[in-house]
């Protein structure tokens, strides 16, 4: 395991000059994996050494807080470093490079090496962003509403494949993709009008669905008390999942953006449940959708009132019924 005591060992030994000091890691890994500390100025550095020929059109991207490079190394081979340039995302760069190194000293060749670097670097990018903030409230409030759905609606219905279905993480139109029907999910709070915000013309068109569904959760805020933190929410959906379905669930929760070591920023506040809501998107519904806009127009964003939306409402029980169905069907 990659920790900081390891980053320790390599700085105790600086050299007189420029230079890199390094360390290969994972021994028992045919992937040539290491760890070092760029000086002057003490950057610390993963790297990845393979053929030439490996890397193809490979191109890591920069971040803000990343510097990727392609150093030349002994004949026929070169060297992928990922460069941390801002210190402050030190306690995400580590684990970082913990689940890197893991994911290539699987690899059974370079190639696929390279491969599985490039999609942990995919996975991380978001967080490897400057700035060490993690979720927003906004975000945080958002991303425990889809675990709720997830774990209550979807996951007693498809199991594992849940994590197949949530979509929220992937910044696709809609929350939830299961048997072709979608879900969206949208929470409040008790100090907010009872309104939501529907963020472009393509989220709630139902075109190409067996059926949509906009699912409100209507939360309370509590700073102490009774209620379930985003934390409790994760760790009750996790222990639920099967091995592959959790590092599934693993994966999306980094791109969503949240890292299990900074689990304590999230454990307030709490969440009281205190209704929820689901309404069929169909025809009538009151909604902005492409066909509607004039030639020109796009990325609308605009506020929806849910007592609007209460001829179109449906039960729970219903929901799941349709979900069932178009299981069946598919």
């Amino acid at each position: 395991m990659i920790d900081e005591a390891l980053w320790s060992v390599l700085a105790a030994e600086p050299p007189r000059g420029a230079g890199l000091v390094k360390r290969r890691v994972r021994e028992d890994s045919k992937r040539n994996l290491f760890l070092g500390i760029a000086y002057p100025g003490r950057e610390r550095v993963l790297a990845l050494v393979v053929s030439t020929d490996a890397v193809g059109d490979t191109v890591l991207p920069n971040t803000g807080a990343l510097r990727t490079t392609q150093e030349p190394g002994d004949p026929g081979e070169i060297e992928l470093r990922i460069v941390l340039t801002v210190p402050e995302m030190a306690a995400v760069f580590t684990p970082f490079c913990d689940d890197v190194v893991s994911a290539v000293a699987e690899a059974e060749n370079d190639r696929d090496g390279v491969r599985a670097l490039a999609e942990r670097f995919a996975y991380w990018r978001r967080l490897l962003a400057a700035g060490d903030t993690g979720l927003s409230s906004v975000e945080a409030q958002a991303l425990f509403g889809e675990l709720w759905v997830v774990t209550e609606m979807i996951l007693p219905i498809a199991g594992d494949r849940a994590m197949e279905a949530w979509r929220g993480p992937d910044h696709e139109d809609r929350d939830v993709l299961v048997h072709g029907l979608g879900i969206e999910v949208k929470t409040t709070r008790g100090d907010e009008p009872t309104a939501v915000t529907i963020t472009n013309e393509a989220q709630l068109n139902a075109e190409g669905l067996a059926a949509l569904y906009l699912v409100a959760l209507k939360l309370e805020v509590l700073r102490g008390g009774t209620g379930g933190t985003l934390n409790q929410a994760v760790a009750t959906l996790r222990s639920s999942l099967g091995p592959e379905a959790a590092a599934i669930f693993r994966d999306k929760l980094l791109r969503y953006g949240y890292l299990d070591q900074h689990s304590a920023r999230y454990d307030a506040p709490a969440y009281v449940i205190r209704e929820v809501a689901a309404y069929e998107v169909e025809e009538g519904f009151p909604r902005v959708i492409e066909p509607d806009l004039p030639v020109g127009v796009g990325s609308v964003t605009y506020r929806l009132a849910l007592s609007a939306c209460e001829p179109w409402r449906r039960t729970l029980a219903e929901v799941n019924a349709a979900i069932l169905a178009a299981g069946r069907q598919s």
